[in-house]
């Protein structure tokens, strides 16, 4: 389990911030939906072989309808991955594995392009296999048909467009045809947004744990007779003549802690939602229960959200000290007085457990069974609500006993856990500033490759530590010093960790497709083309911000830190290996669009007028390297930033149809003069990330 994040967790409440204040506009009430709609079919589609058309619409409708089931039941996924926890939950379809959003360290967190990627590529291997034509022979149809393709809009509703290129013989005629398209009234982008929001909101203010600190709270054990409810007390002594006190087995806390989640995780609300707000009969217990609404959106009354925890979930939980036994603080005997024994209950909770979050839109038709079924769209995904030894998705220098009952533990939770008592050898190591001096007070911590847990080992004094390294085939140890950059590395006997050093920012946007289209034509930036010079053909593709972006830069990894540019233009960074995350937020107008005669705007009041606000317009990461001589003597560092658009470019609905950014790629079809003669083609591109980083890397001066 990882320790404290609090550069990351305070990177999140900016970005959350600025991410959420973005979408606002999203949240705006929805027309009452209507059933799905089909397309018409084209003039040219004869009588004689409208039955074959029909025959291929119906199926792309149903196959439409169990695709978006699949999506909504299972957290924006239709193909379930192999690389991501998931937690088996009960939905309004029963149980259904879905993948986890975010866990305790990581976040599996499917974009609105991923879910319409997912879809596509459903319909086209879906749709063929329902819309078998070859039991059209018996009706003397001879039919063949190419390969289909399918584009999917996930937007204020859902639009598919299917090309099928199908040629059909039919009494020395031959009839030909390929277009279908289908459009569910389903608003993606408000659950979407809404779903994307908690989530931001989780990793910037932490409210599924404070929900469960205040639990552990409310249920803590107070003195006198041990209730079936009582946990252990996070902090309370109890006085007593008669010597008496309570304890607890690892079975009865586990039991008892889980029936409470299970019970009082449904109380937990969103203000400005659809909920019905809990009447108290005192008004202790009303507060209470109010301090479970937490207000982060504005008002959206046609949306429900619901928060629920089973204890059957796969669920971790660990209290220290483990023998779960208050410690005896003192026993006086004065005379004539009787005697009293004071008992401190201290205990420190490490609690991993699935929330499942559910949001029902109720102007949008849900589907059920592959079929359109009642107003109420209802989409779920769960998030681990996360406590380490009583912080909030987090540890700092505190590491539970797990040699305590590791078989229990692995029994239980399924993961695996070395014993950090079970010591293999003892080292001495030192560790020295940039300048060659010794560095006490660095934080000394323990990992084993494929455990869970980690073991901290202690802090160096006078610049040295003598450590006791826990059996492990493949040990790492991470450094860890306020104002210094993290290492994690082998075990060495010698390290240095790099003075962290203020710096200033500078950004330049550069256009994904452009880019990729240089990269293409000059083979990486290698070579000449079209007599210029590959710093030439990277310079087209590079572009000062406008006064309508704002760039949120973020440096996770060793000693992450974060910008929100242009507002703030420092950093503070030491030497290391860095993931930058960028989001670029313009305020822009976007224009509507026209899909199969149907209008499409993003302006959820109006659909016949544009978009007004703010959009993002890229998000990207990509790795960077900084080396303690390339920060030497700097005094500042540009980061090249890649985005989808400009916000000085005229942008429709249309414009956002495809993108060129994927998930460490940068990926699809561009516009490439490979011959030179000022005319341009498409070109299907795919780069890694390792490909293009160091192309990107940030410059220092």
């Amino acid at each position: 389990m990882s320790k404290s994040r609090k550069a990351q967790v305070t990177a999140f409440i900016i970005i959350g911030i600025v991410i959420v204040a973005a979408l606002i506009l999203y949240f705006l009430l929805a027309k009452k939906p209507e059933a799905i709609e089909t397309g018409t079919p084209s003039e040219s589609v004869a009588a004689q072989v409208k039955p074959v058309y029909s025959f291929v619409s119906d199926c792309l409708e149903q196959e439409t309808l169990k695709g978006i089931e699949l999506l909504r039941l299972q957290g924006g996924y239709i193909y379930l991955p192999s690389d991501v926890e998931l937690v088996e939950v009960e939905t309004d379809a029963g149980k259904q594995k879905v993948p986890l959003w975010l866990s305790d360290d990581s976040m599996a967190v499917p974009s609105l392009e991923f879910m319409e990627n997912q879809l596509s590529s459903y319909l086209e291997s879906e749709t063929p296999k329902c819309a078998d034509l070859s039991g059209f022979k018996d009706r003397n149809f001879e039919i063949s048909s190419l390969k289909p393709e399918a584009t999917v809009i996930l937007r204020d509703s859902a639009i598919i467009t299917l090309k099928w290129p199908i040629s059909v013989d039919y009494k020395n005629e031959n009839y030909r045809f390929e277009d279908f398209s289908k459009r569910l009234n389903i608003n993606f982008s408000q659950v979407y947004d809404v779903a994307s929001g908690l989530l931001i909101y989780e990793l910037g203010y932490n409210y599924l744990e404070s929900h469960a600190k205040s639990l552990l709270s409310l249920y803590s054990y107070a003195g006198g007779s041990k209730e079936s409810t009582d946990i252990p007390p996070m902090s309370f002594t109890d006085t007593s003549t008669d010597c008496n006190f309570v304890s607890w087995n690892k079975q009865e806390v586990d039991s008892t802690l889980k029936n409470i989640f299970q019970q009082n995780y449904q109380y937990l609300k969103i203000a400005n939602t659809n909920f019905q707000q809990v009447k108290a009969k005192d008004k202790l217990s009303q507060g209470v229960y109010d301090s479970f609404i937490h207000d982060y959106f504005p008002e959206m009354k046609n949306i429900h959200v619901d928060f629920s925890y089973d204890s059957g979930y796969d669920t971790y939980v660990y209290v220290w000290p483990p023998s779960l036994m208050p410690e005896r603080l003192s026993q006086n005997k004065i005379p004539f007085l009787p005697s009293f024994c004071s008992f401190s209950y201290e205990f420190e909770y490490t609690i991993s457990a699935p929330i499942l979050v559910k949001i029902r839109d109720t102007k949008s038709p849900n589907i059920r069974d592959g079929k359109i079924a009642e107003q109420g769209f209802t989409f779920y995904f769960p998030m681990r609500m996360y406590l380490c030894a009583d912080e909030s998705r987090g540890c700092t220098n505190t590491e539970p006993d797990y040699s305590a009952n590791l078989e229990a533990i692995e029994n239980l939770t399924g993961v695996k856990f070395y014993n950090c008592d079970s010591i293999d050898k003892t080292t001495e190591i030192s560790v020295k500033d940039d300048r060659g001096f010794a560095l006490d007070g660095v934080d000394i911590t323990h990992r084993c490759g494929g455990y869970a847990n980690e073991c901290w080992l202690g802090r160096t004094s006078n610049g040295r530590a003598v450590i006791s390294l826990p059996k492990c085939s493949s040990s790492s140890l991470e450094l860890v010093k306020q104002g210094y950059g993290t290492i994690k590395d082998s075990v060495k006997s010698e390290y240095s960790l790099d003075k962290v050093r203020n710096i200033t920012v500078d950004v330049k946007l550069v256009r994904s497709d452009k880019f990729a289209a240089a990269y293409s034509i000059t083979n990486g930036f290698t070579k000449d083309a079209c007599g210029k010079s590959p710093g030439t053909w990277l310079s087209s593709s590079v572009y000062n911000p406008s006064l309508q972006d704002r760039i949120i830069l973020s440096l996770g990894g060793l000693g992450g830190n974060m910008v929100n540019y242009p507002s703030s233009k420092n950093l503070e960074i030491a030497a290391g290996s860095y993931e930058l995350q960028s989001t670029v937020i313009s305020s822009v107008t976007i224009k509507p669009s026209v899909y199969e005669s149907q209008t499409v705007s993003f302006n959820t009041q109006d659909k016949t007028k544009p978009y007004v606000g703010d959009w993002m317009m890229g998000s990207a990461s990509y790795p960077i390297v900084l080396s303690r001589s390339e920060l030497a003597g700097k005094s500042k560092i540009t980061f090249y930033i890649l985005v989808e658009h400009l916000s000085n470019e005229e942008l429709s609905v249309k414009s956002f149809d495809s993108s060129v950014i994927q998930d460490n790629l940068l990926k699809g079809t561009v516009q490439v003069d490979d011959d030179c003669d000022g005319k341009t083609s498409d070109k299907e591109v795919s780069i890694s990330s390792s490909q293009y980083a160091n192309i990107l890397k940030p410059k220092l001066s």
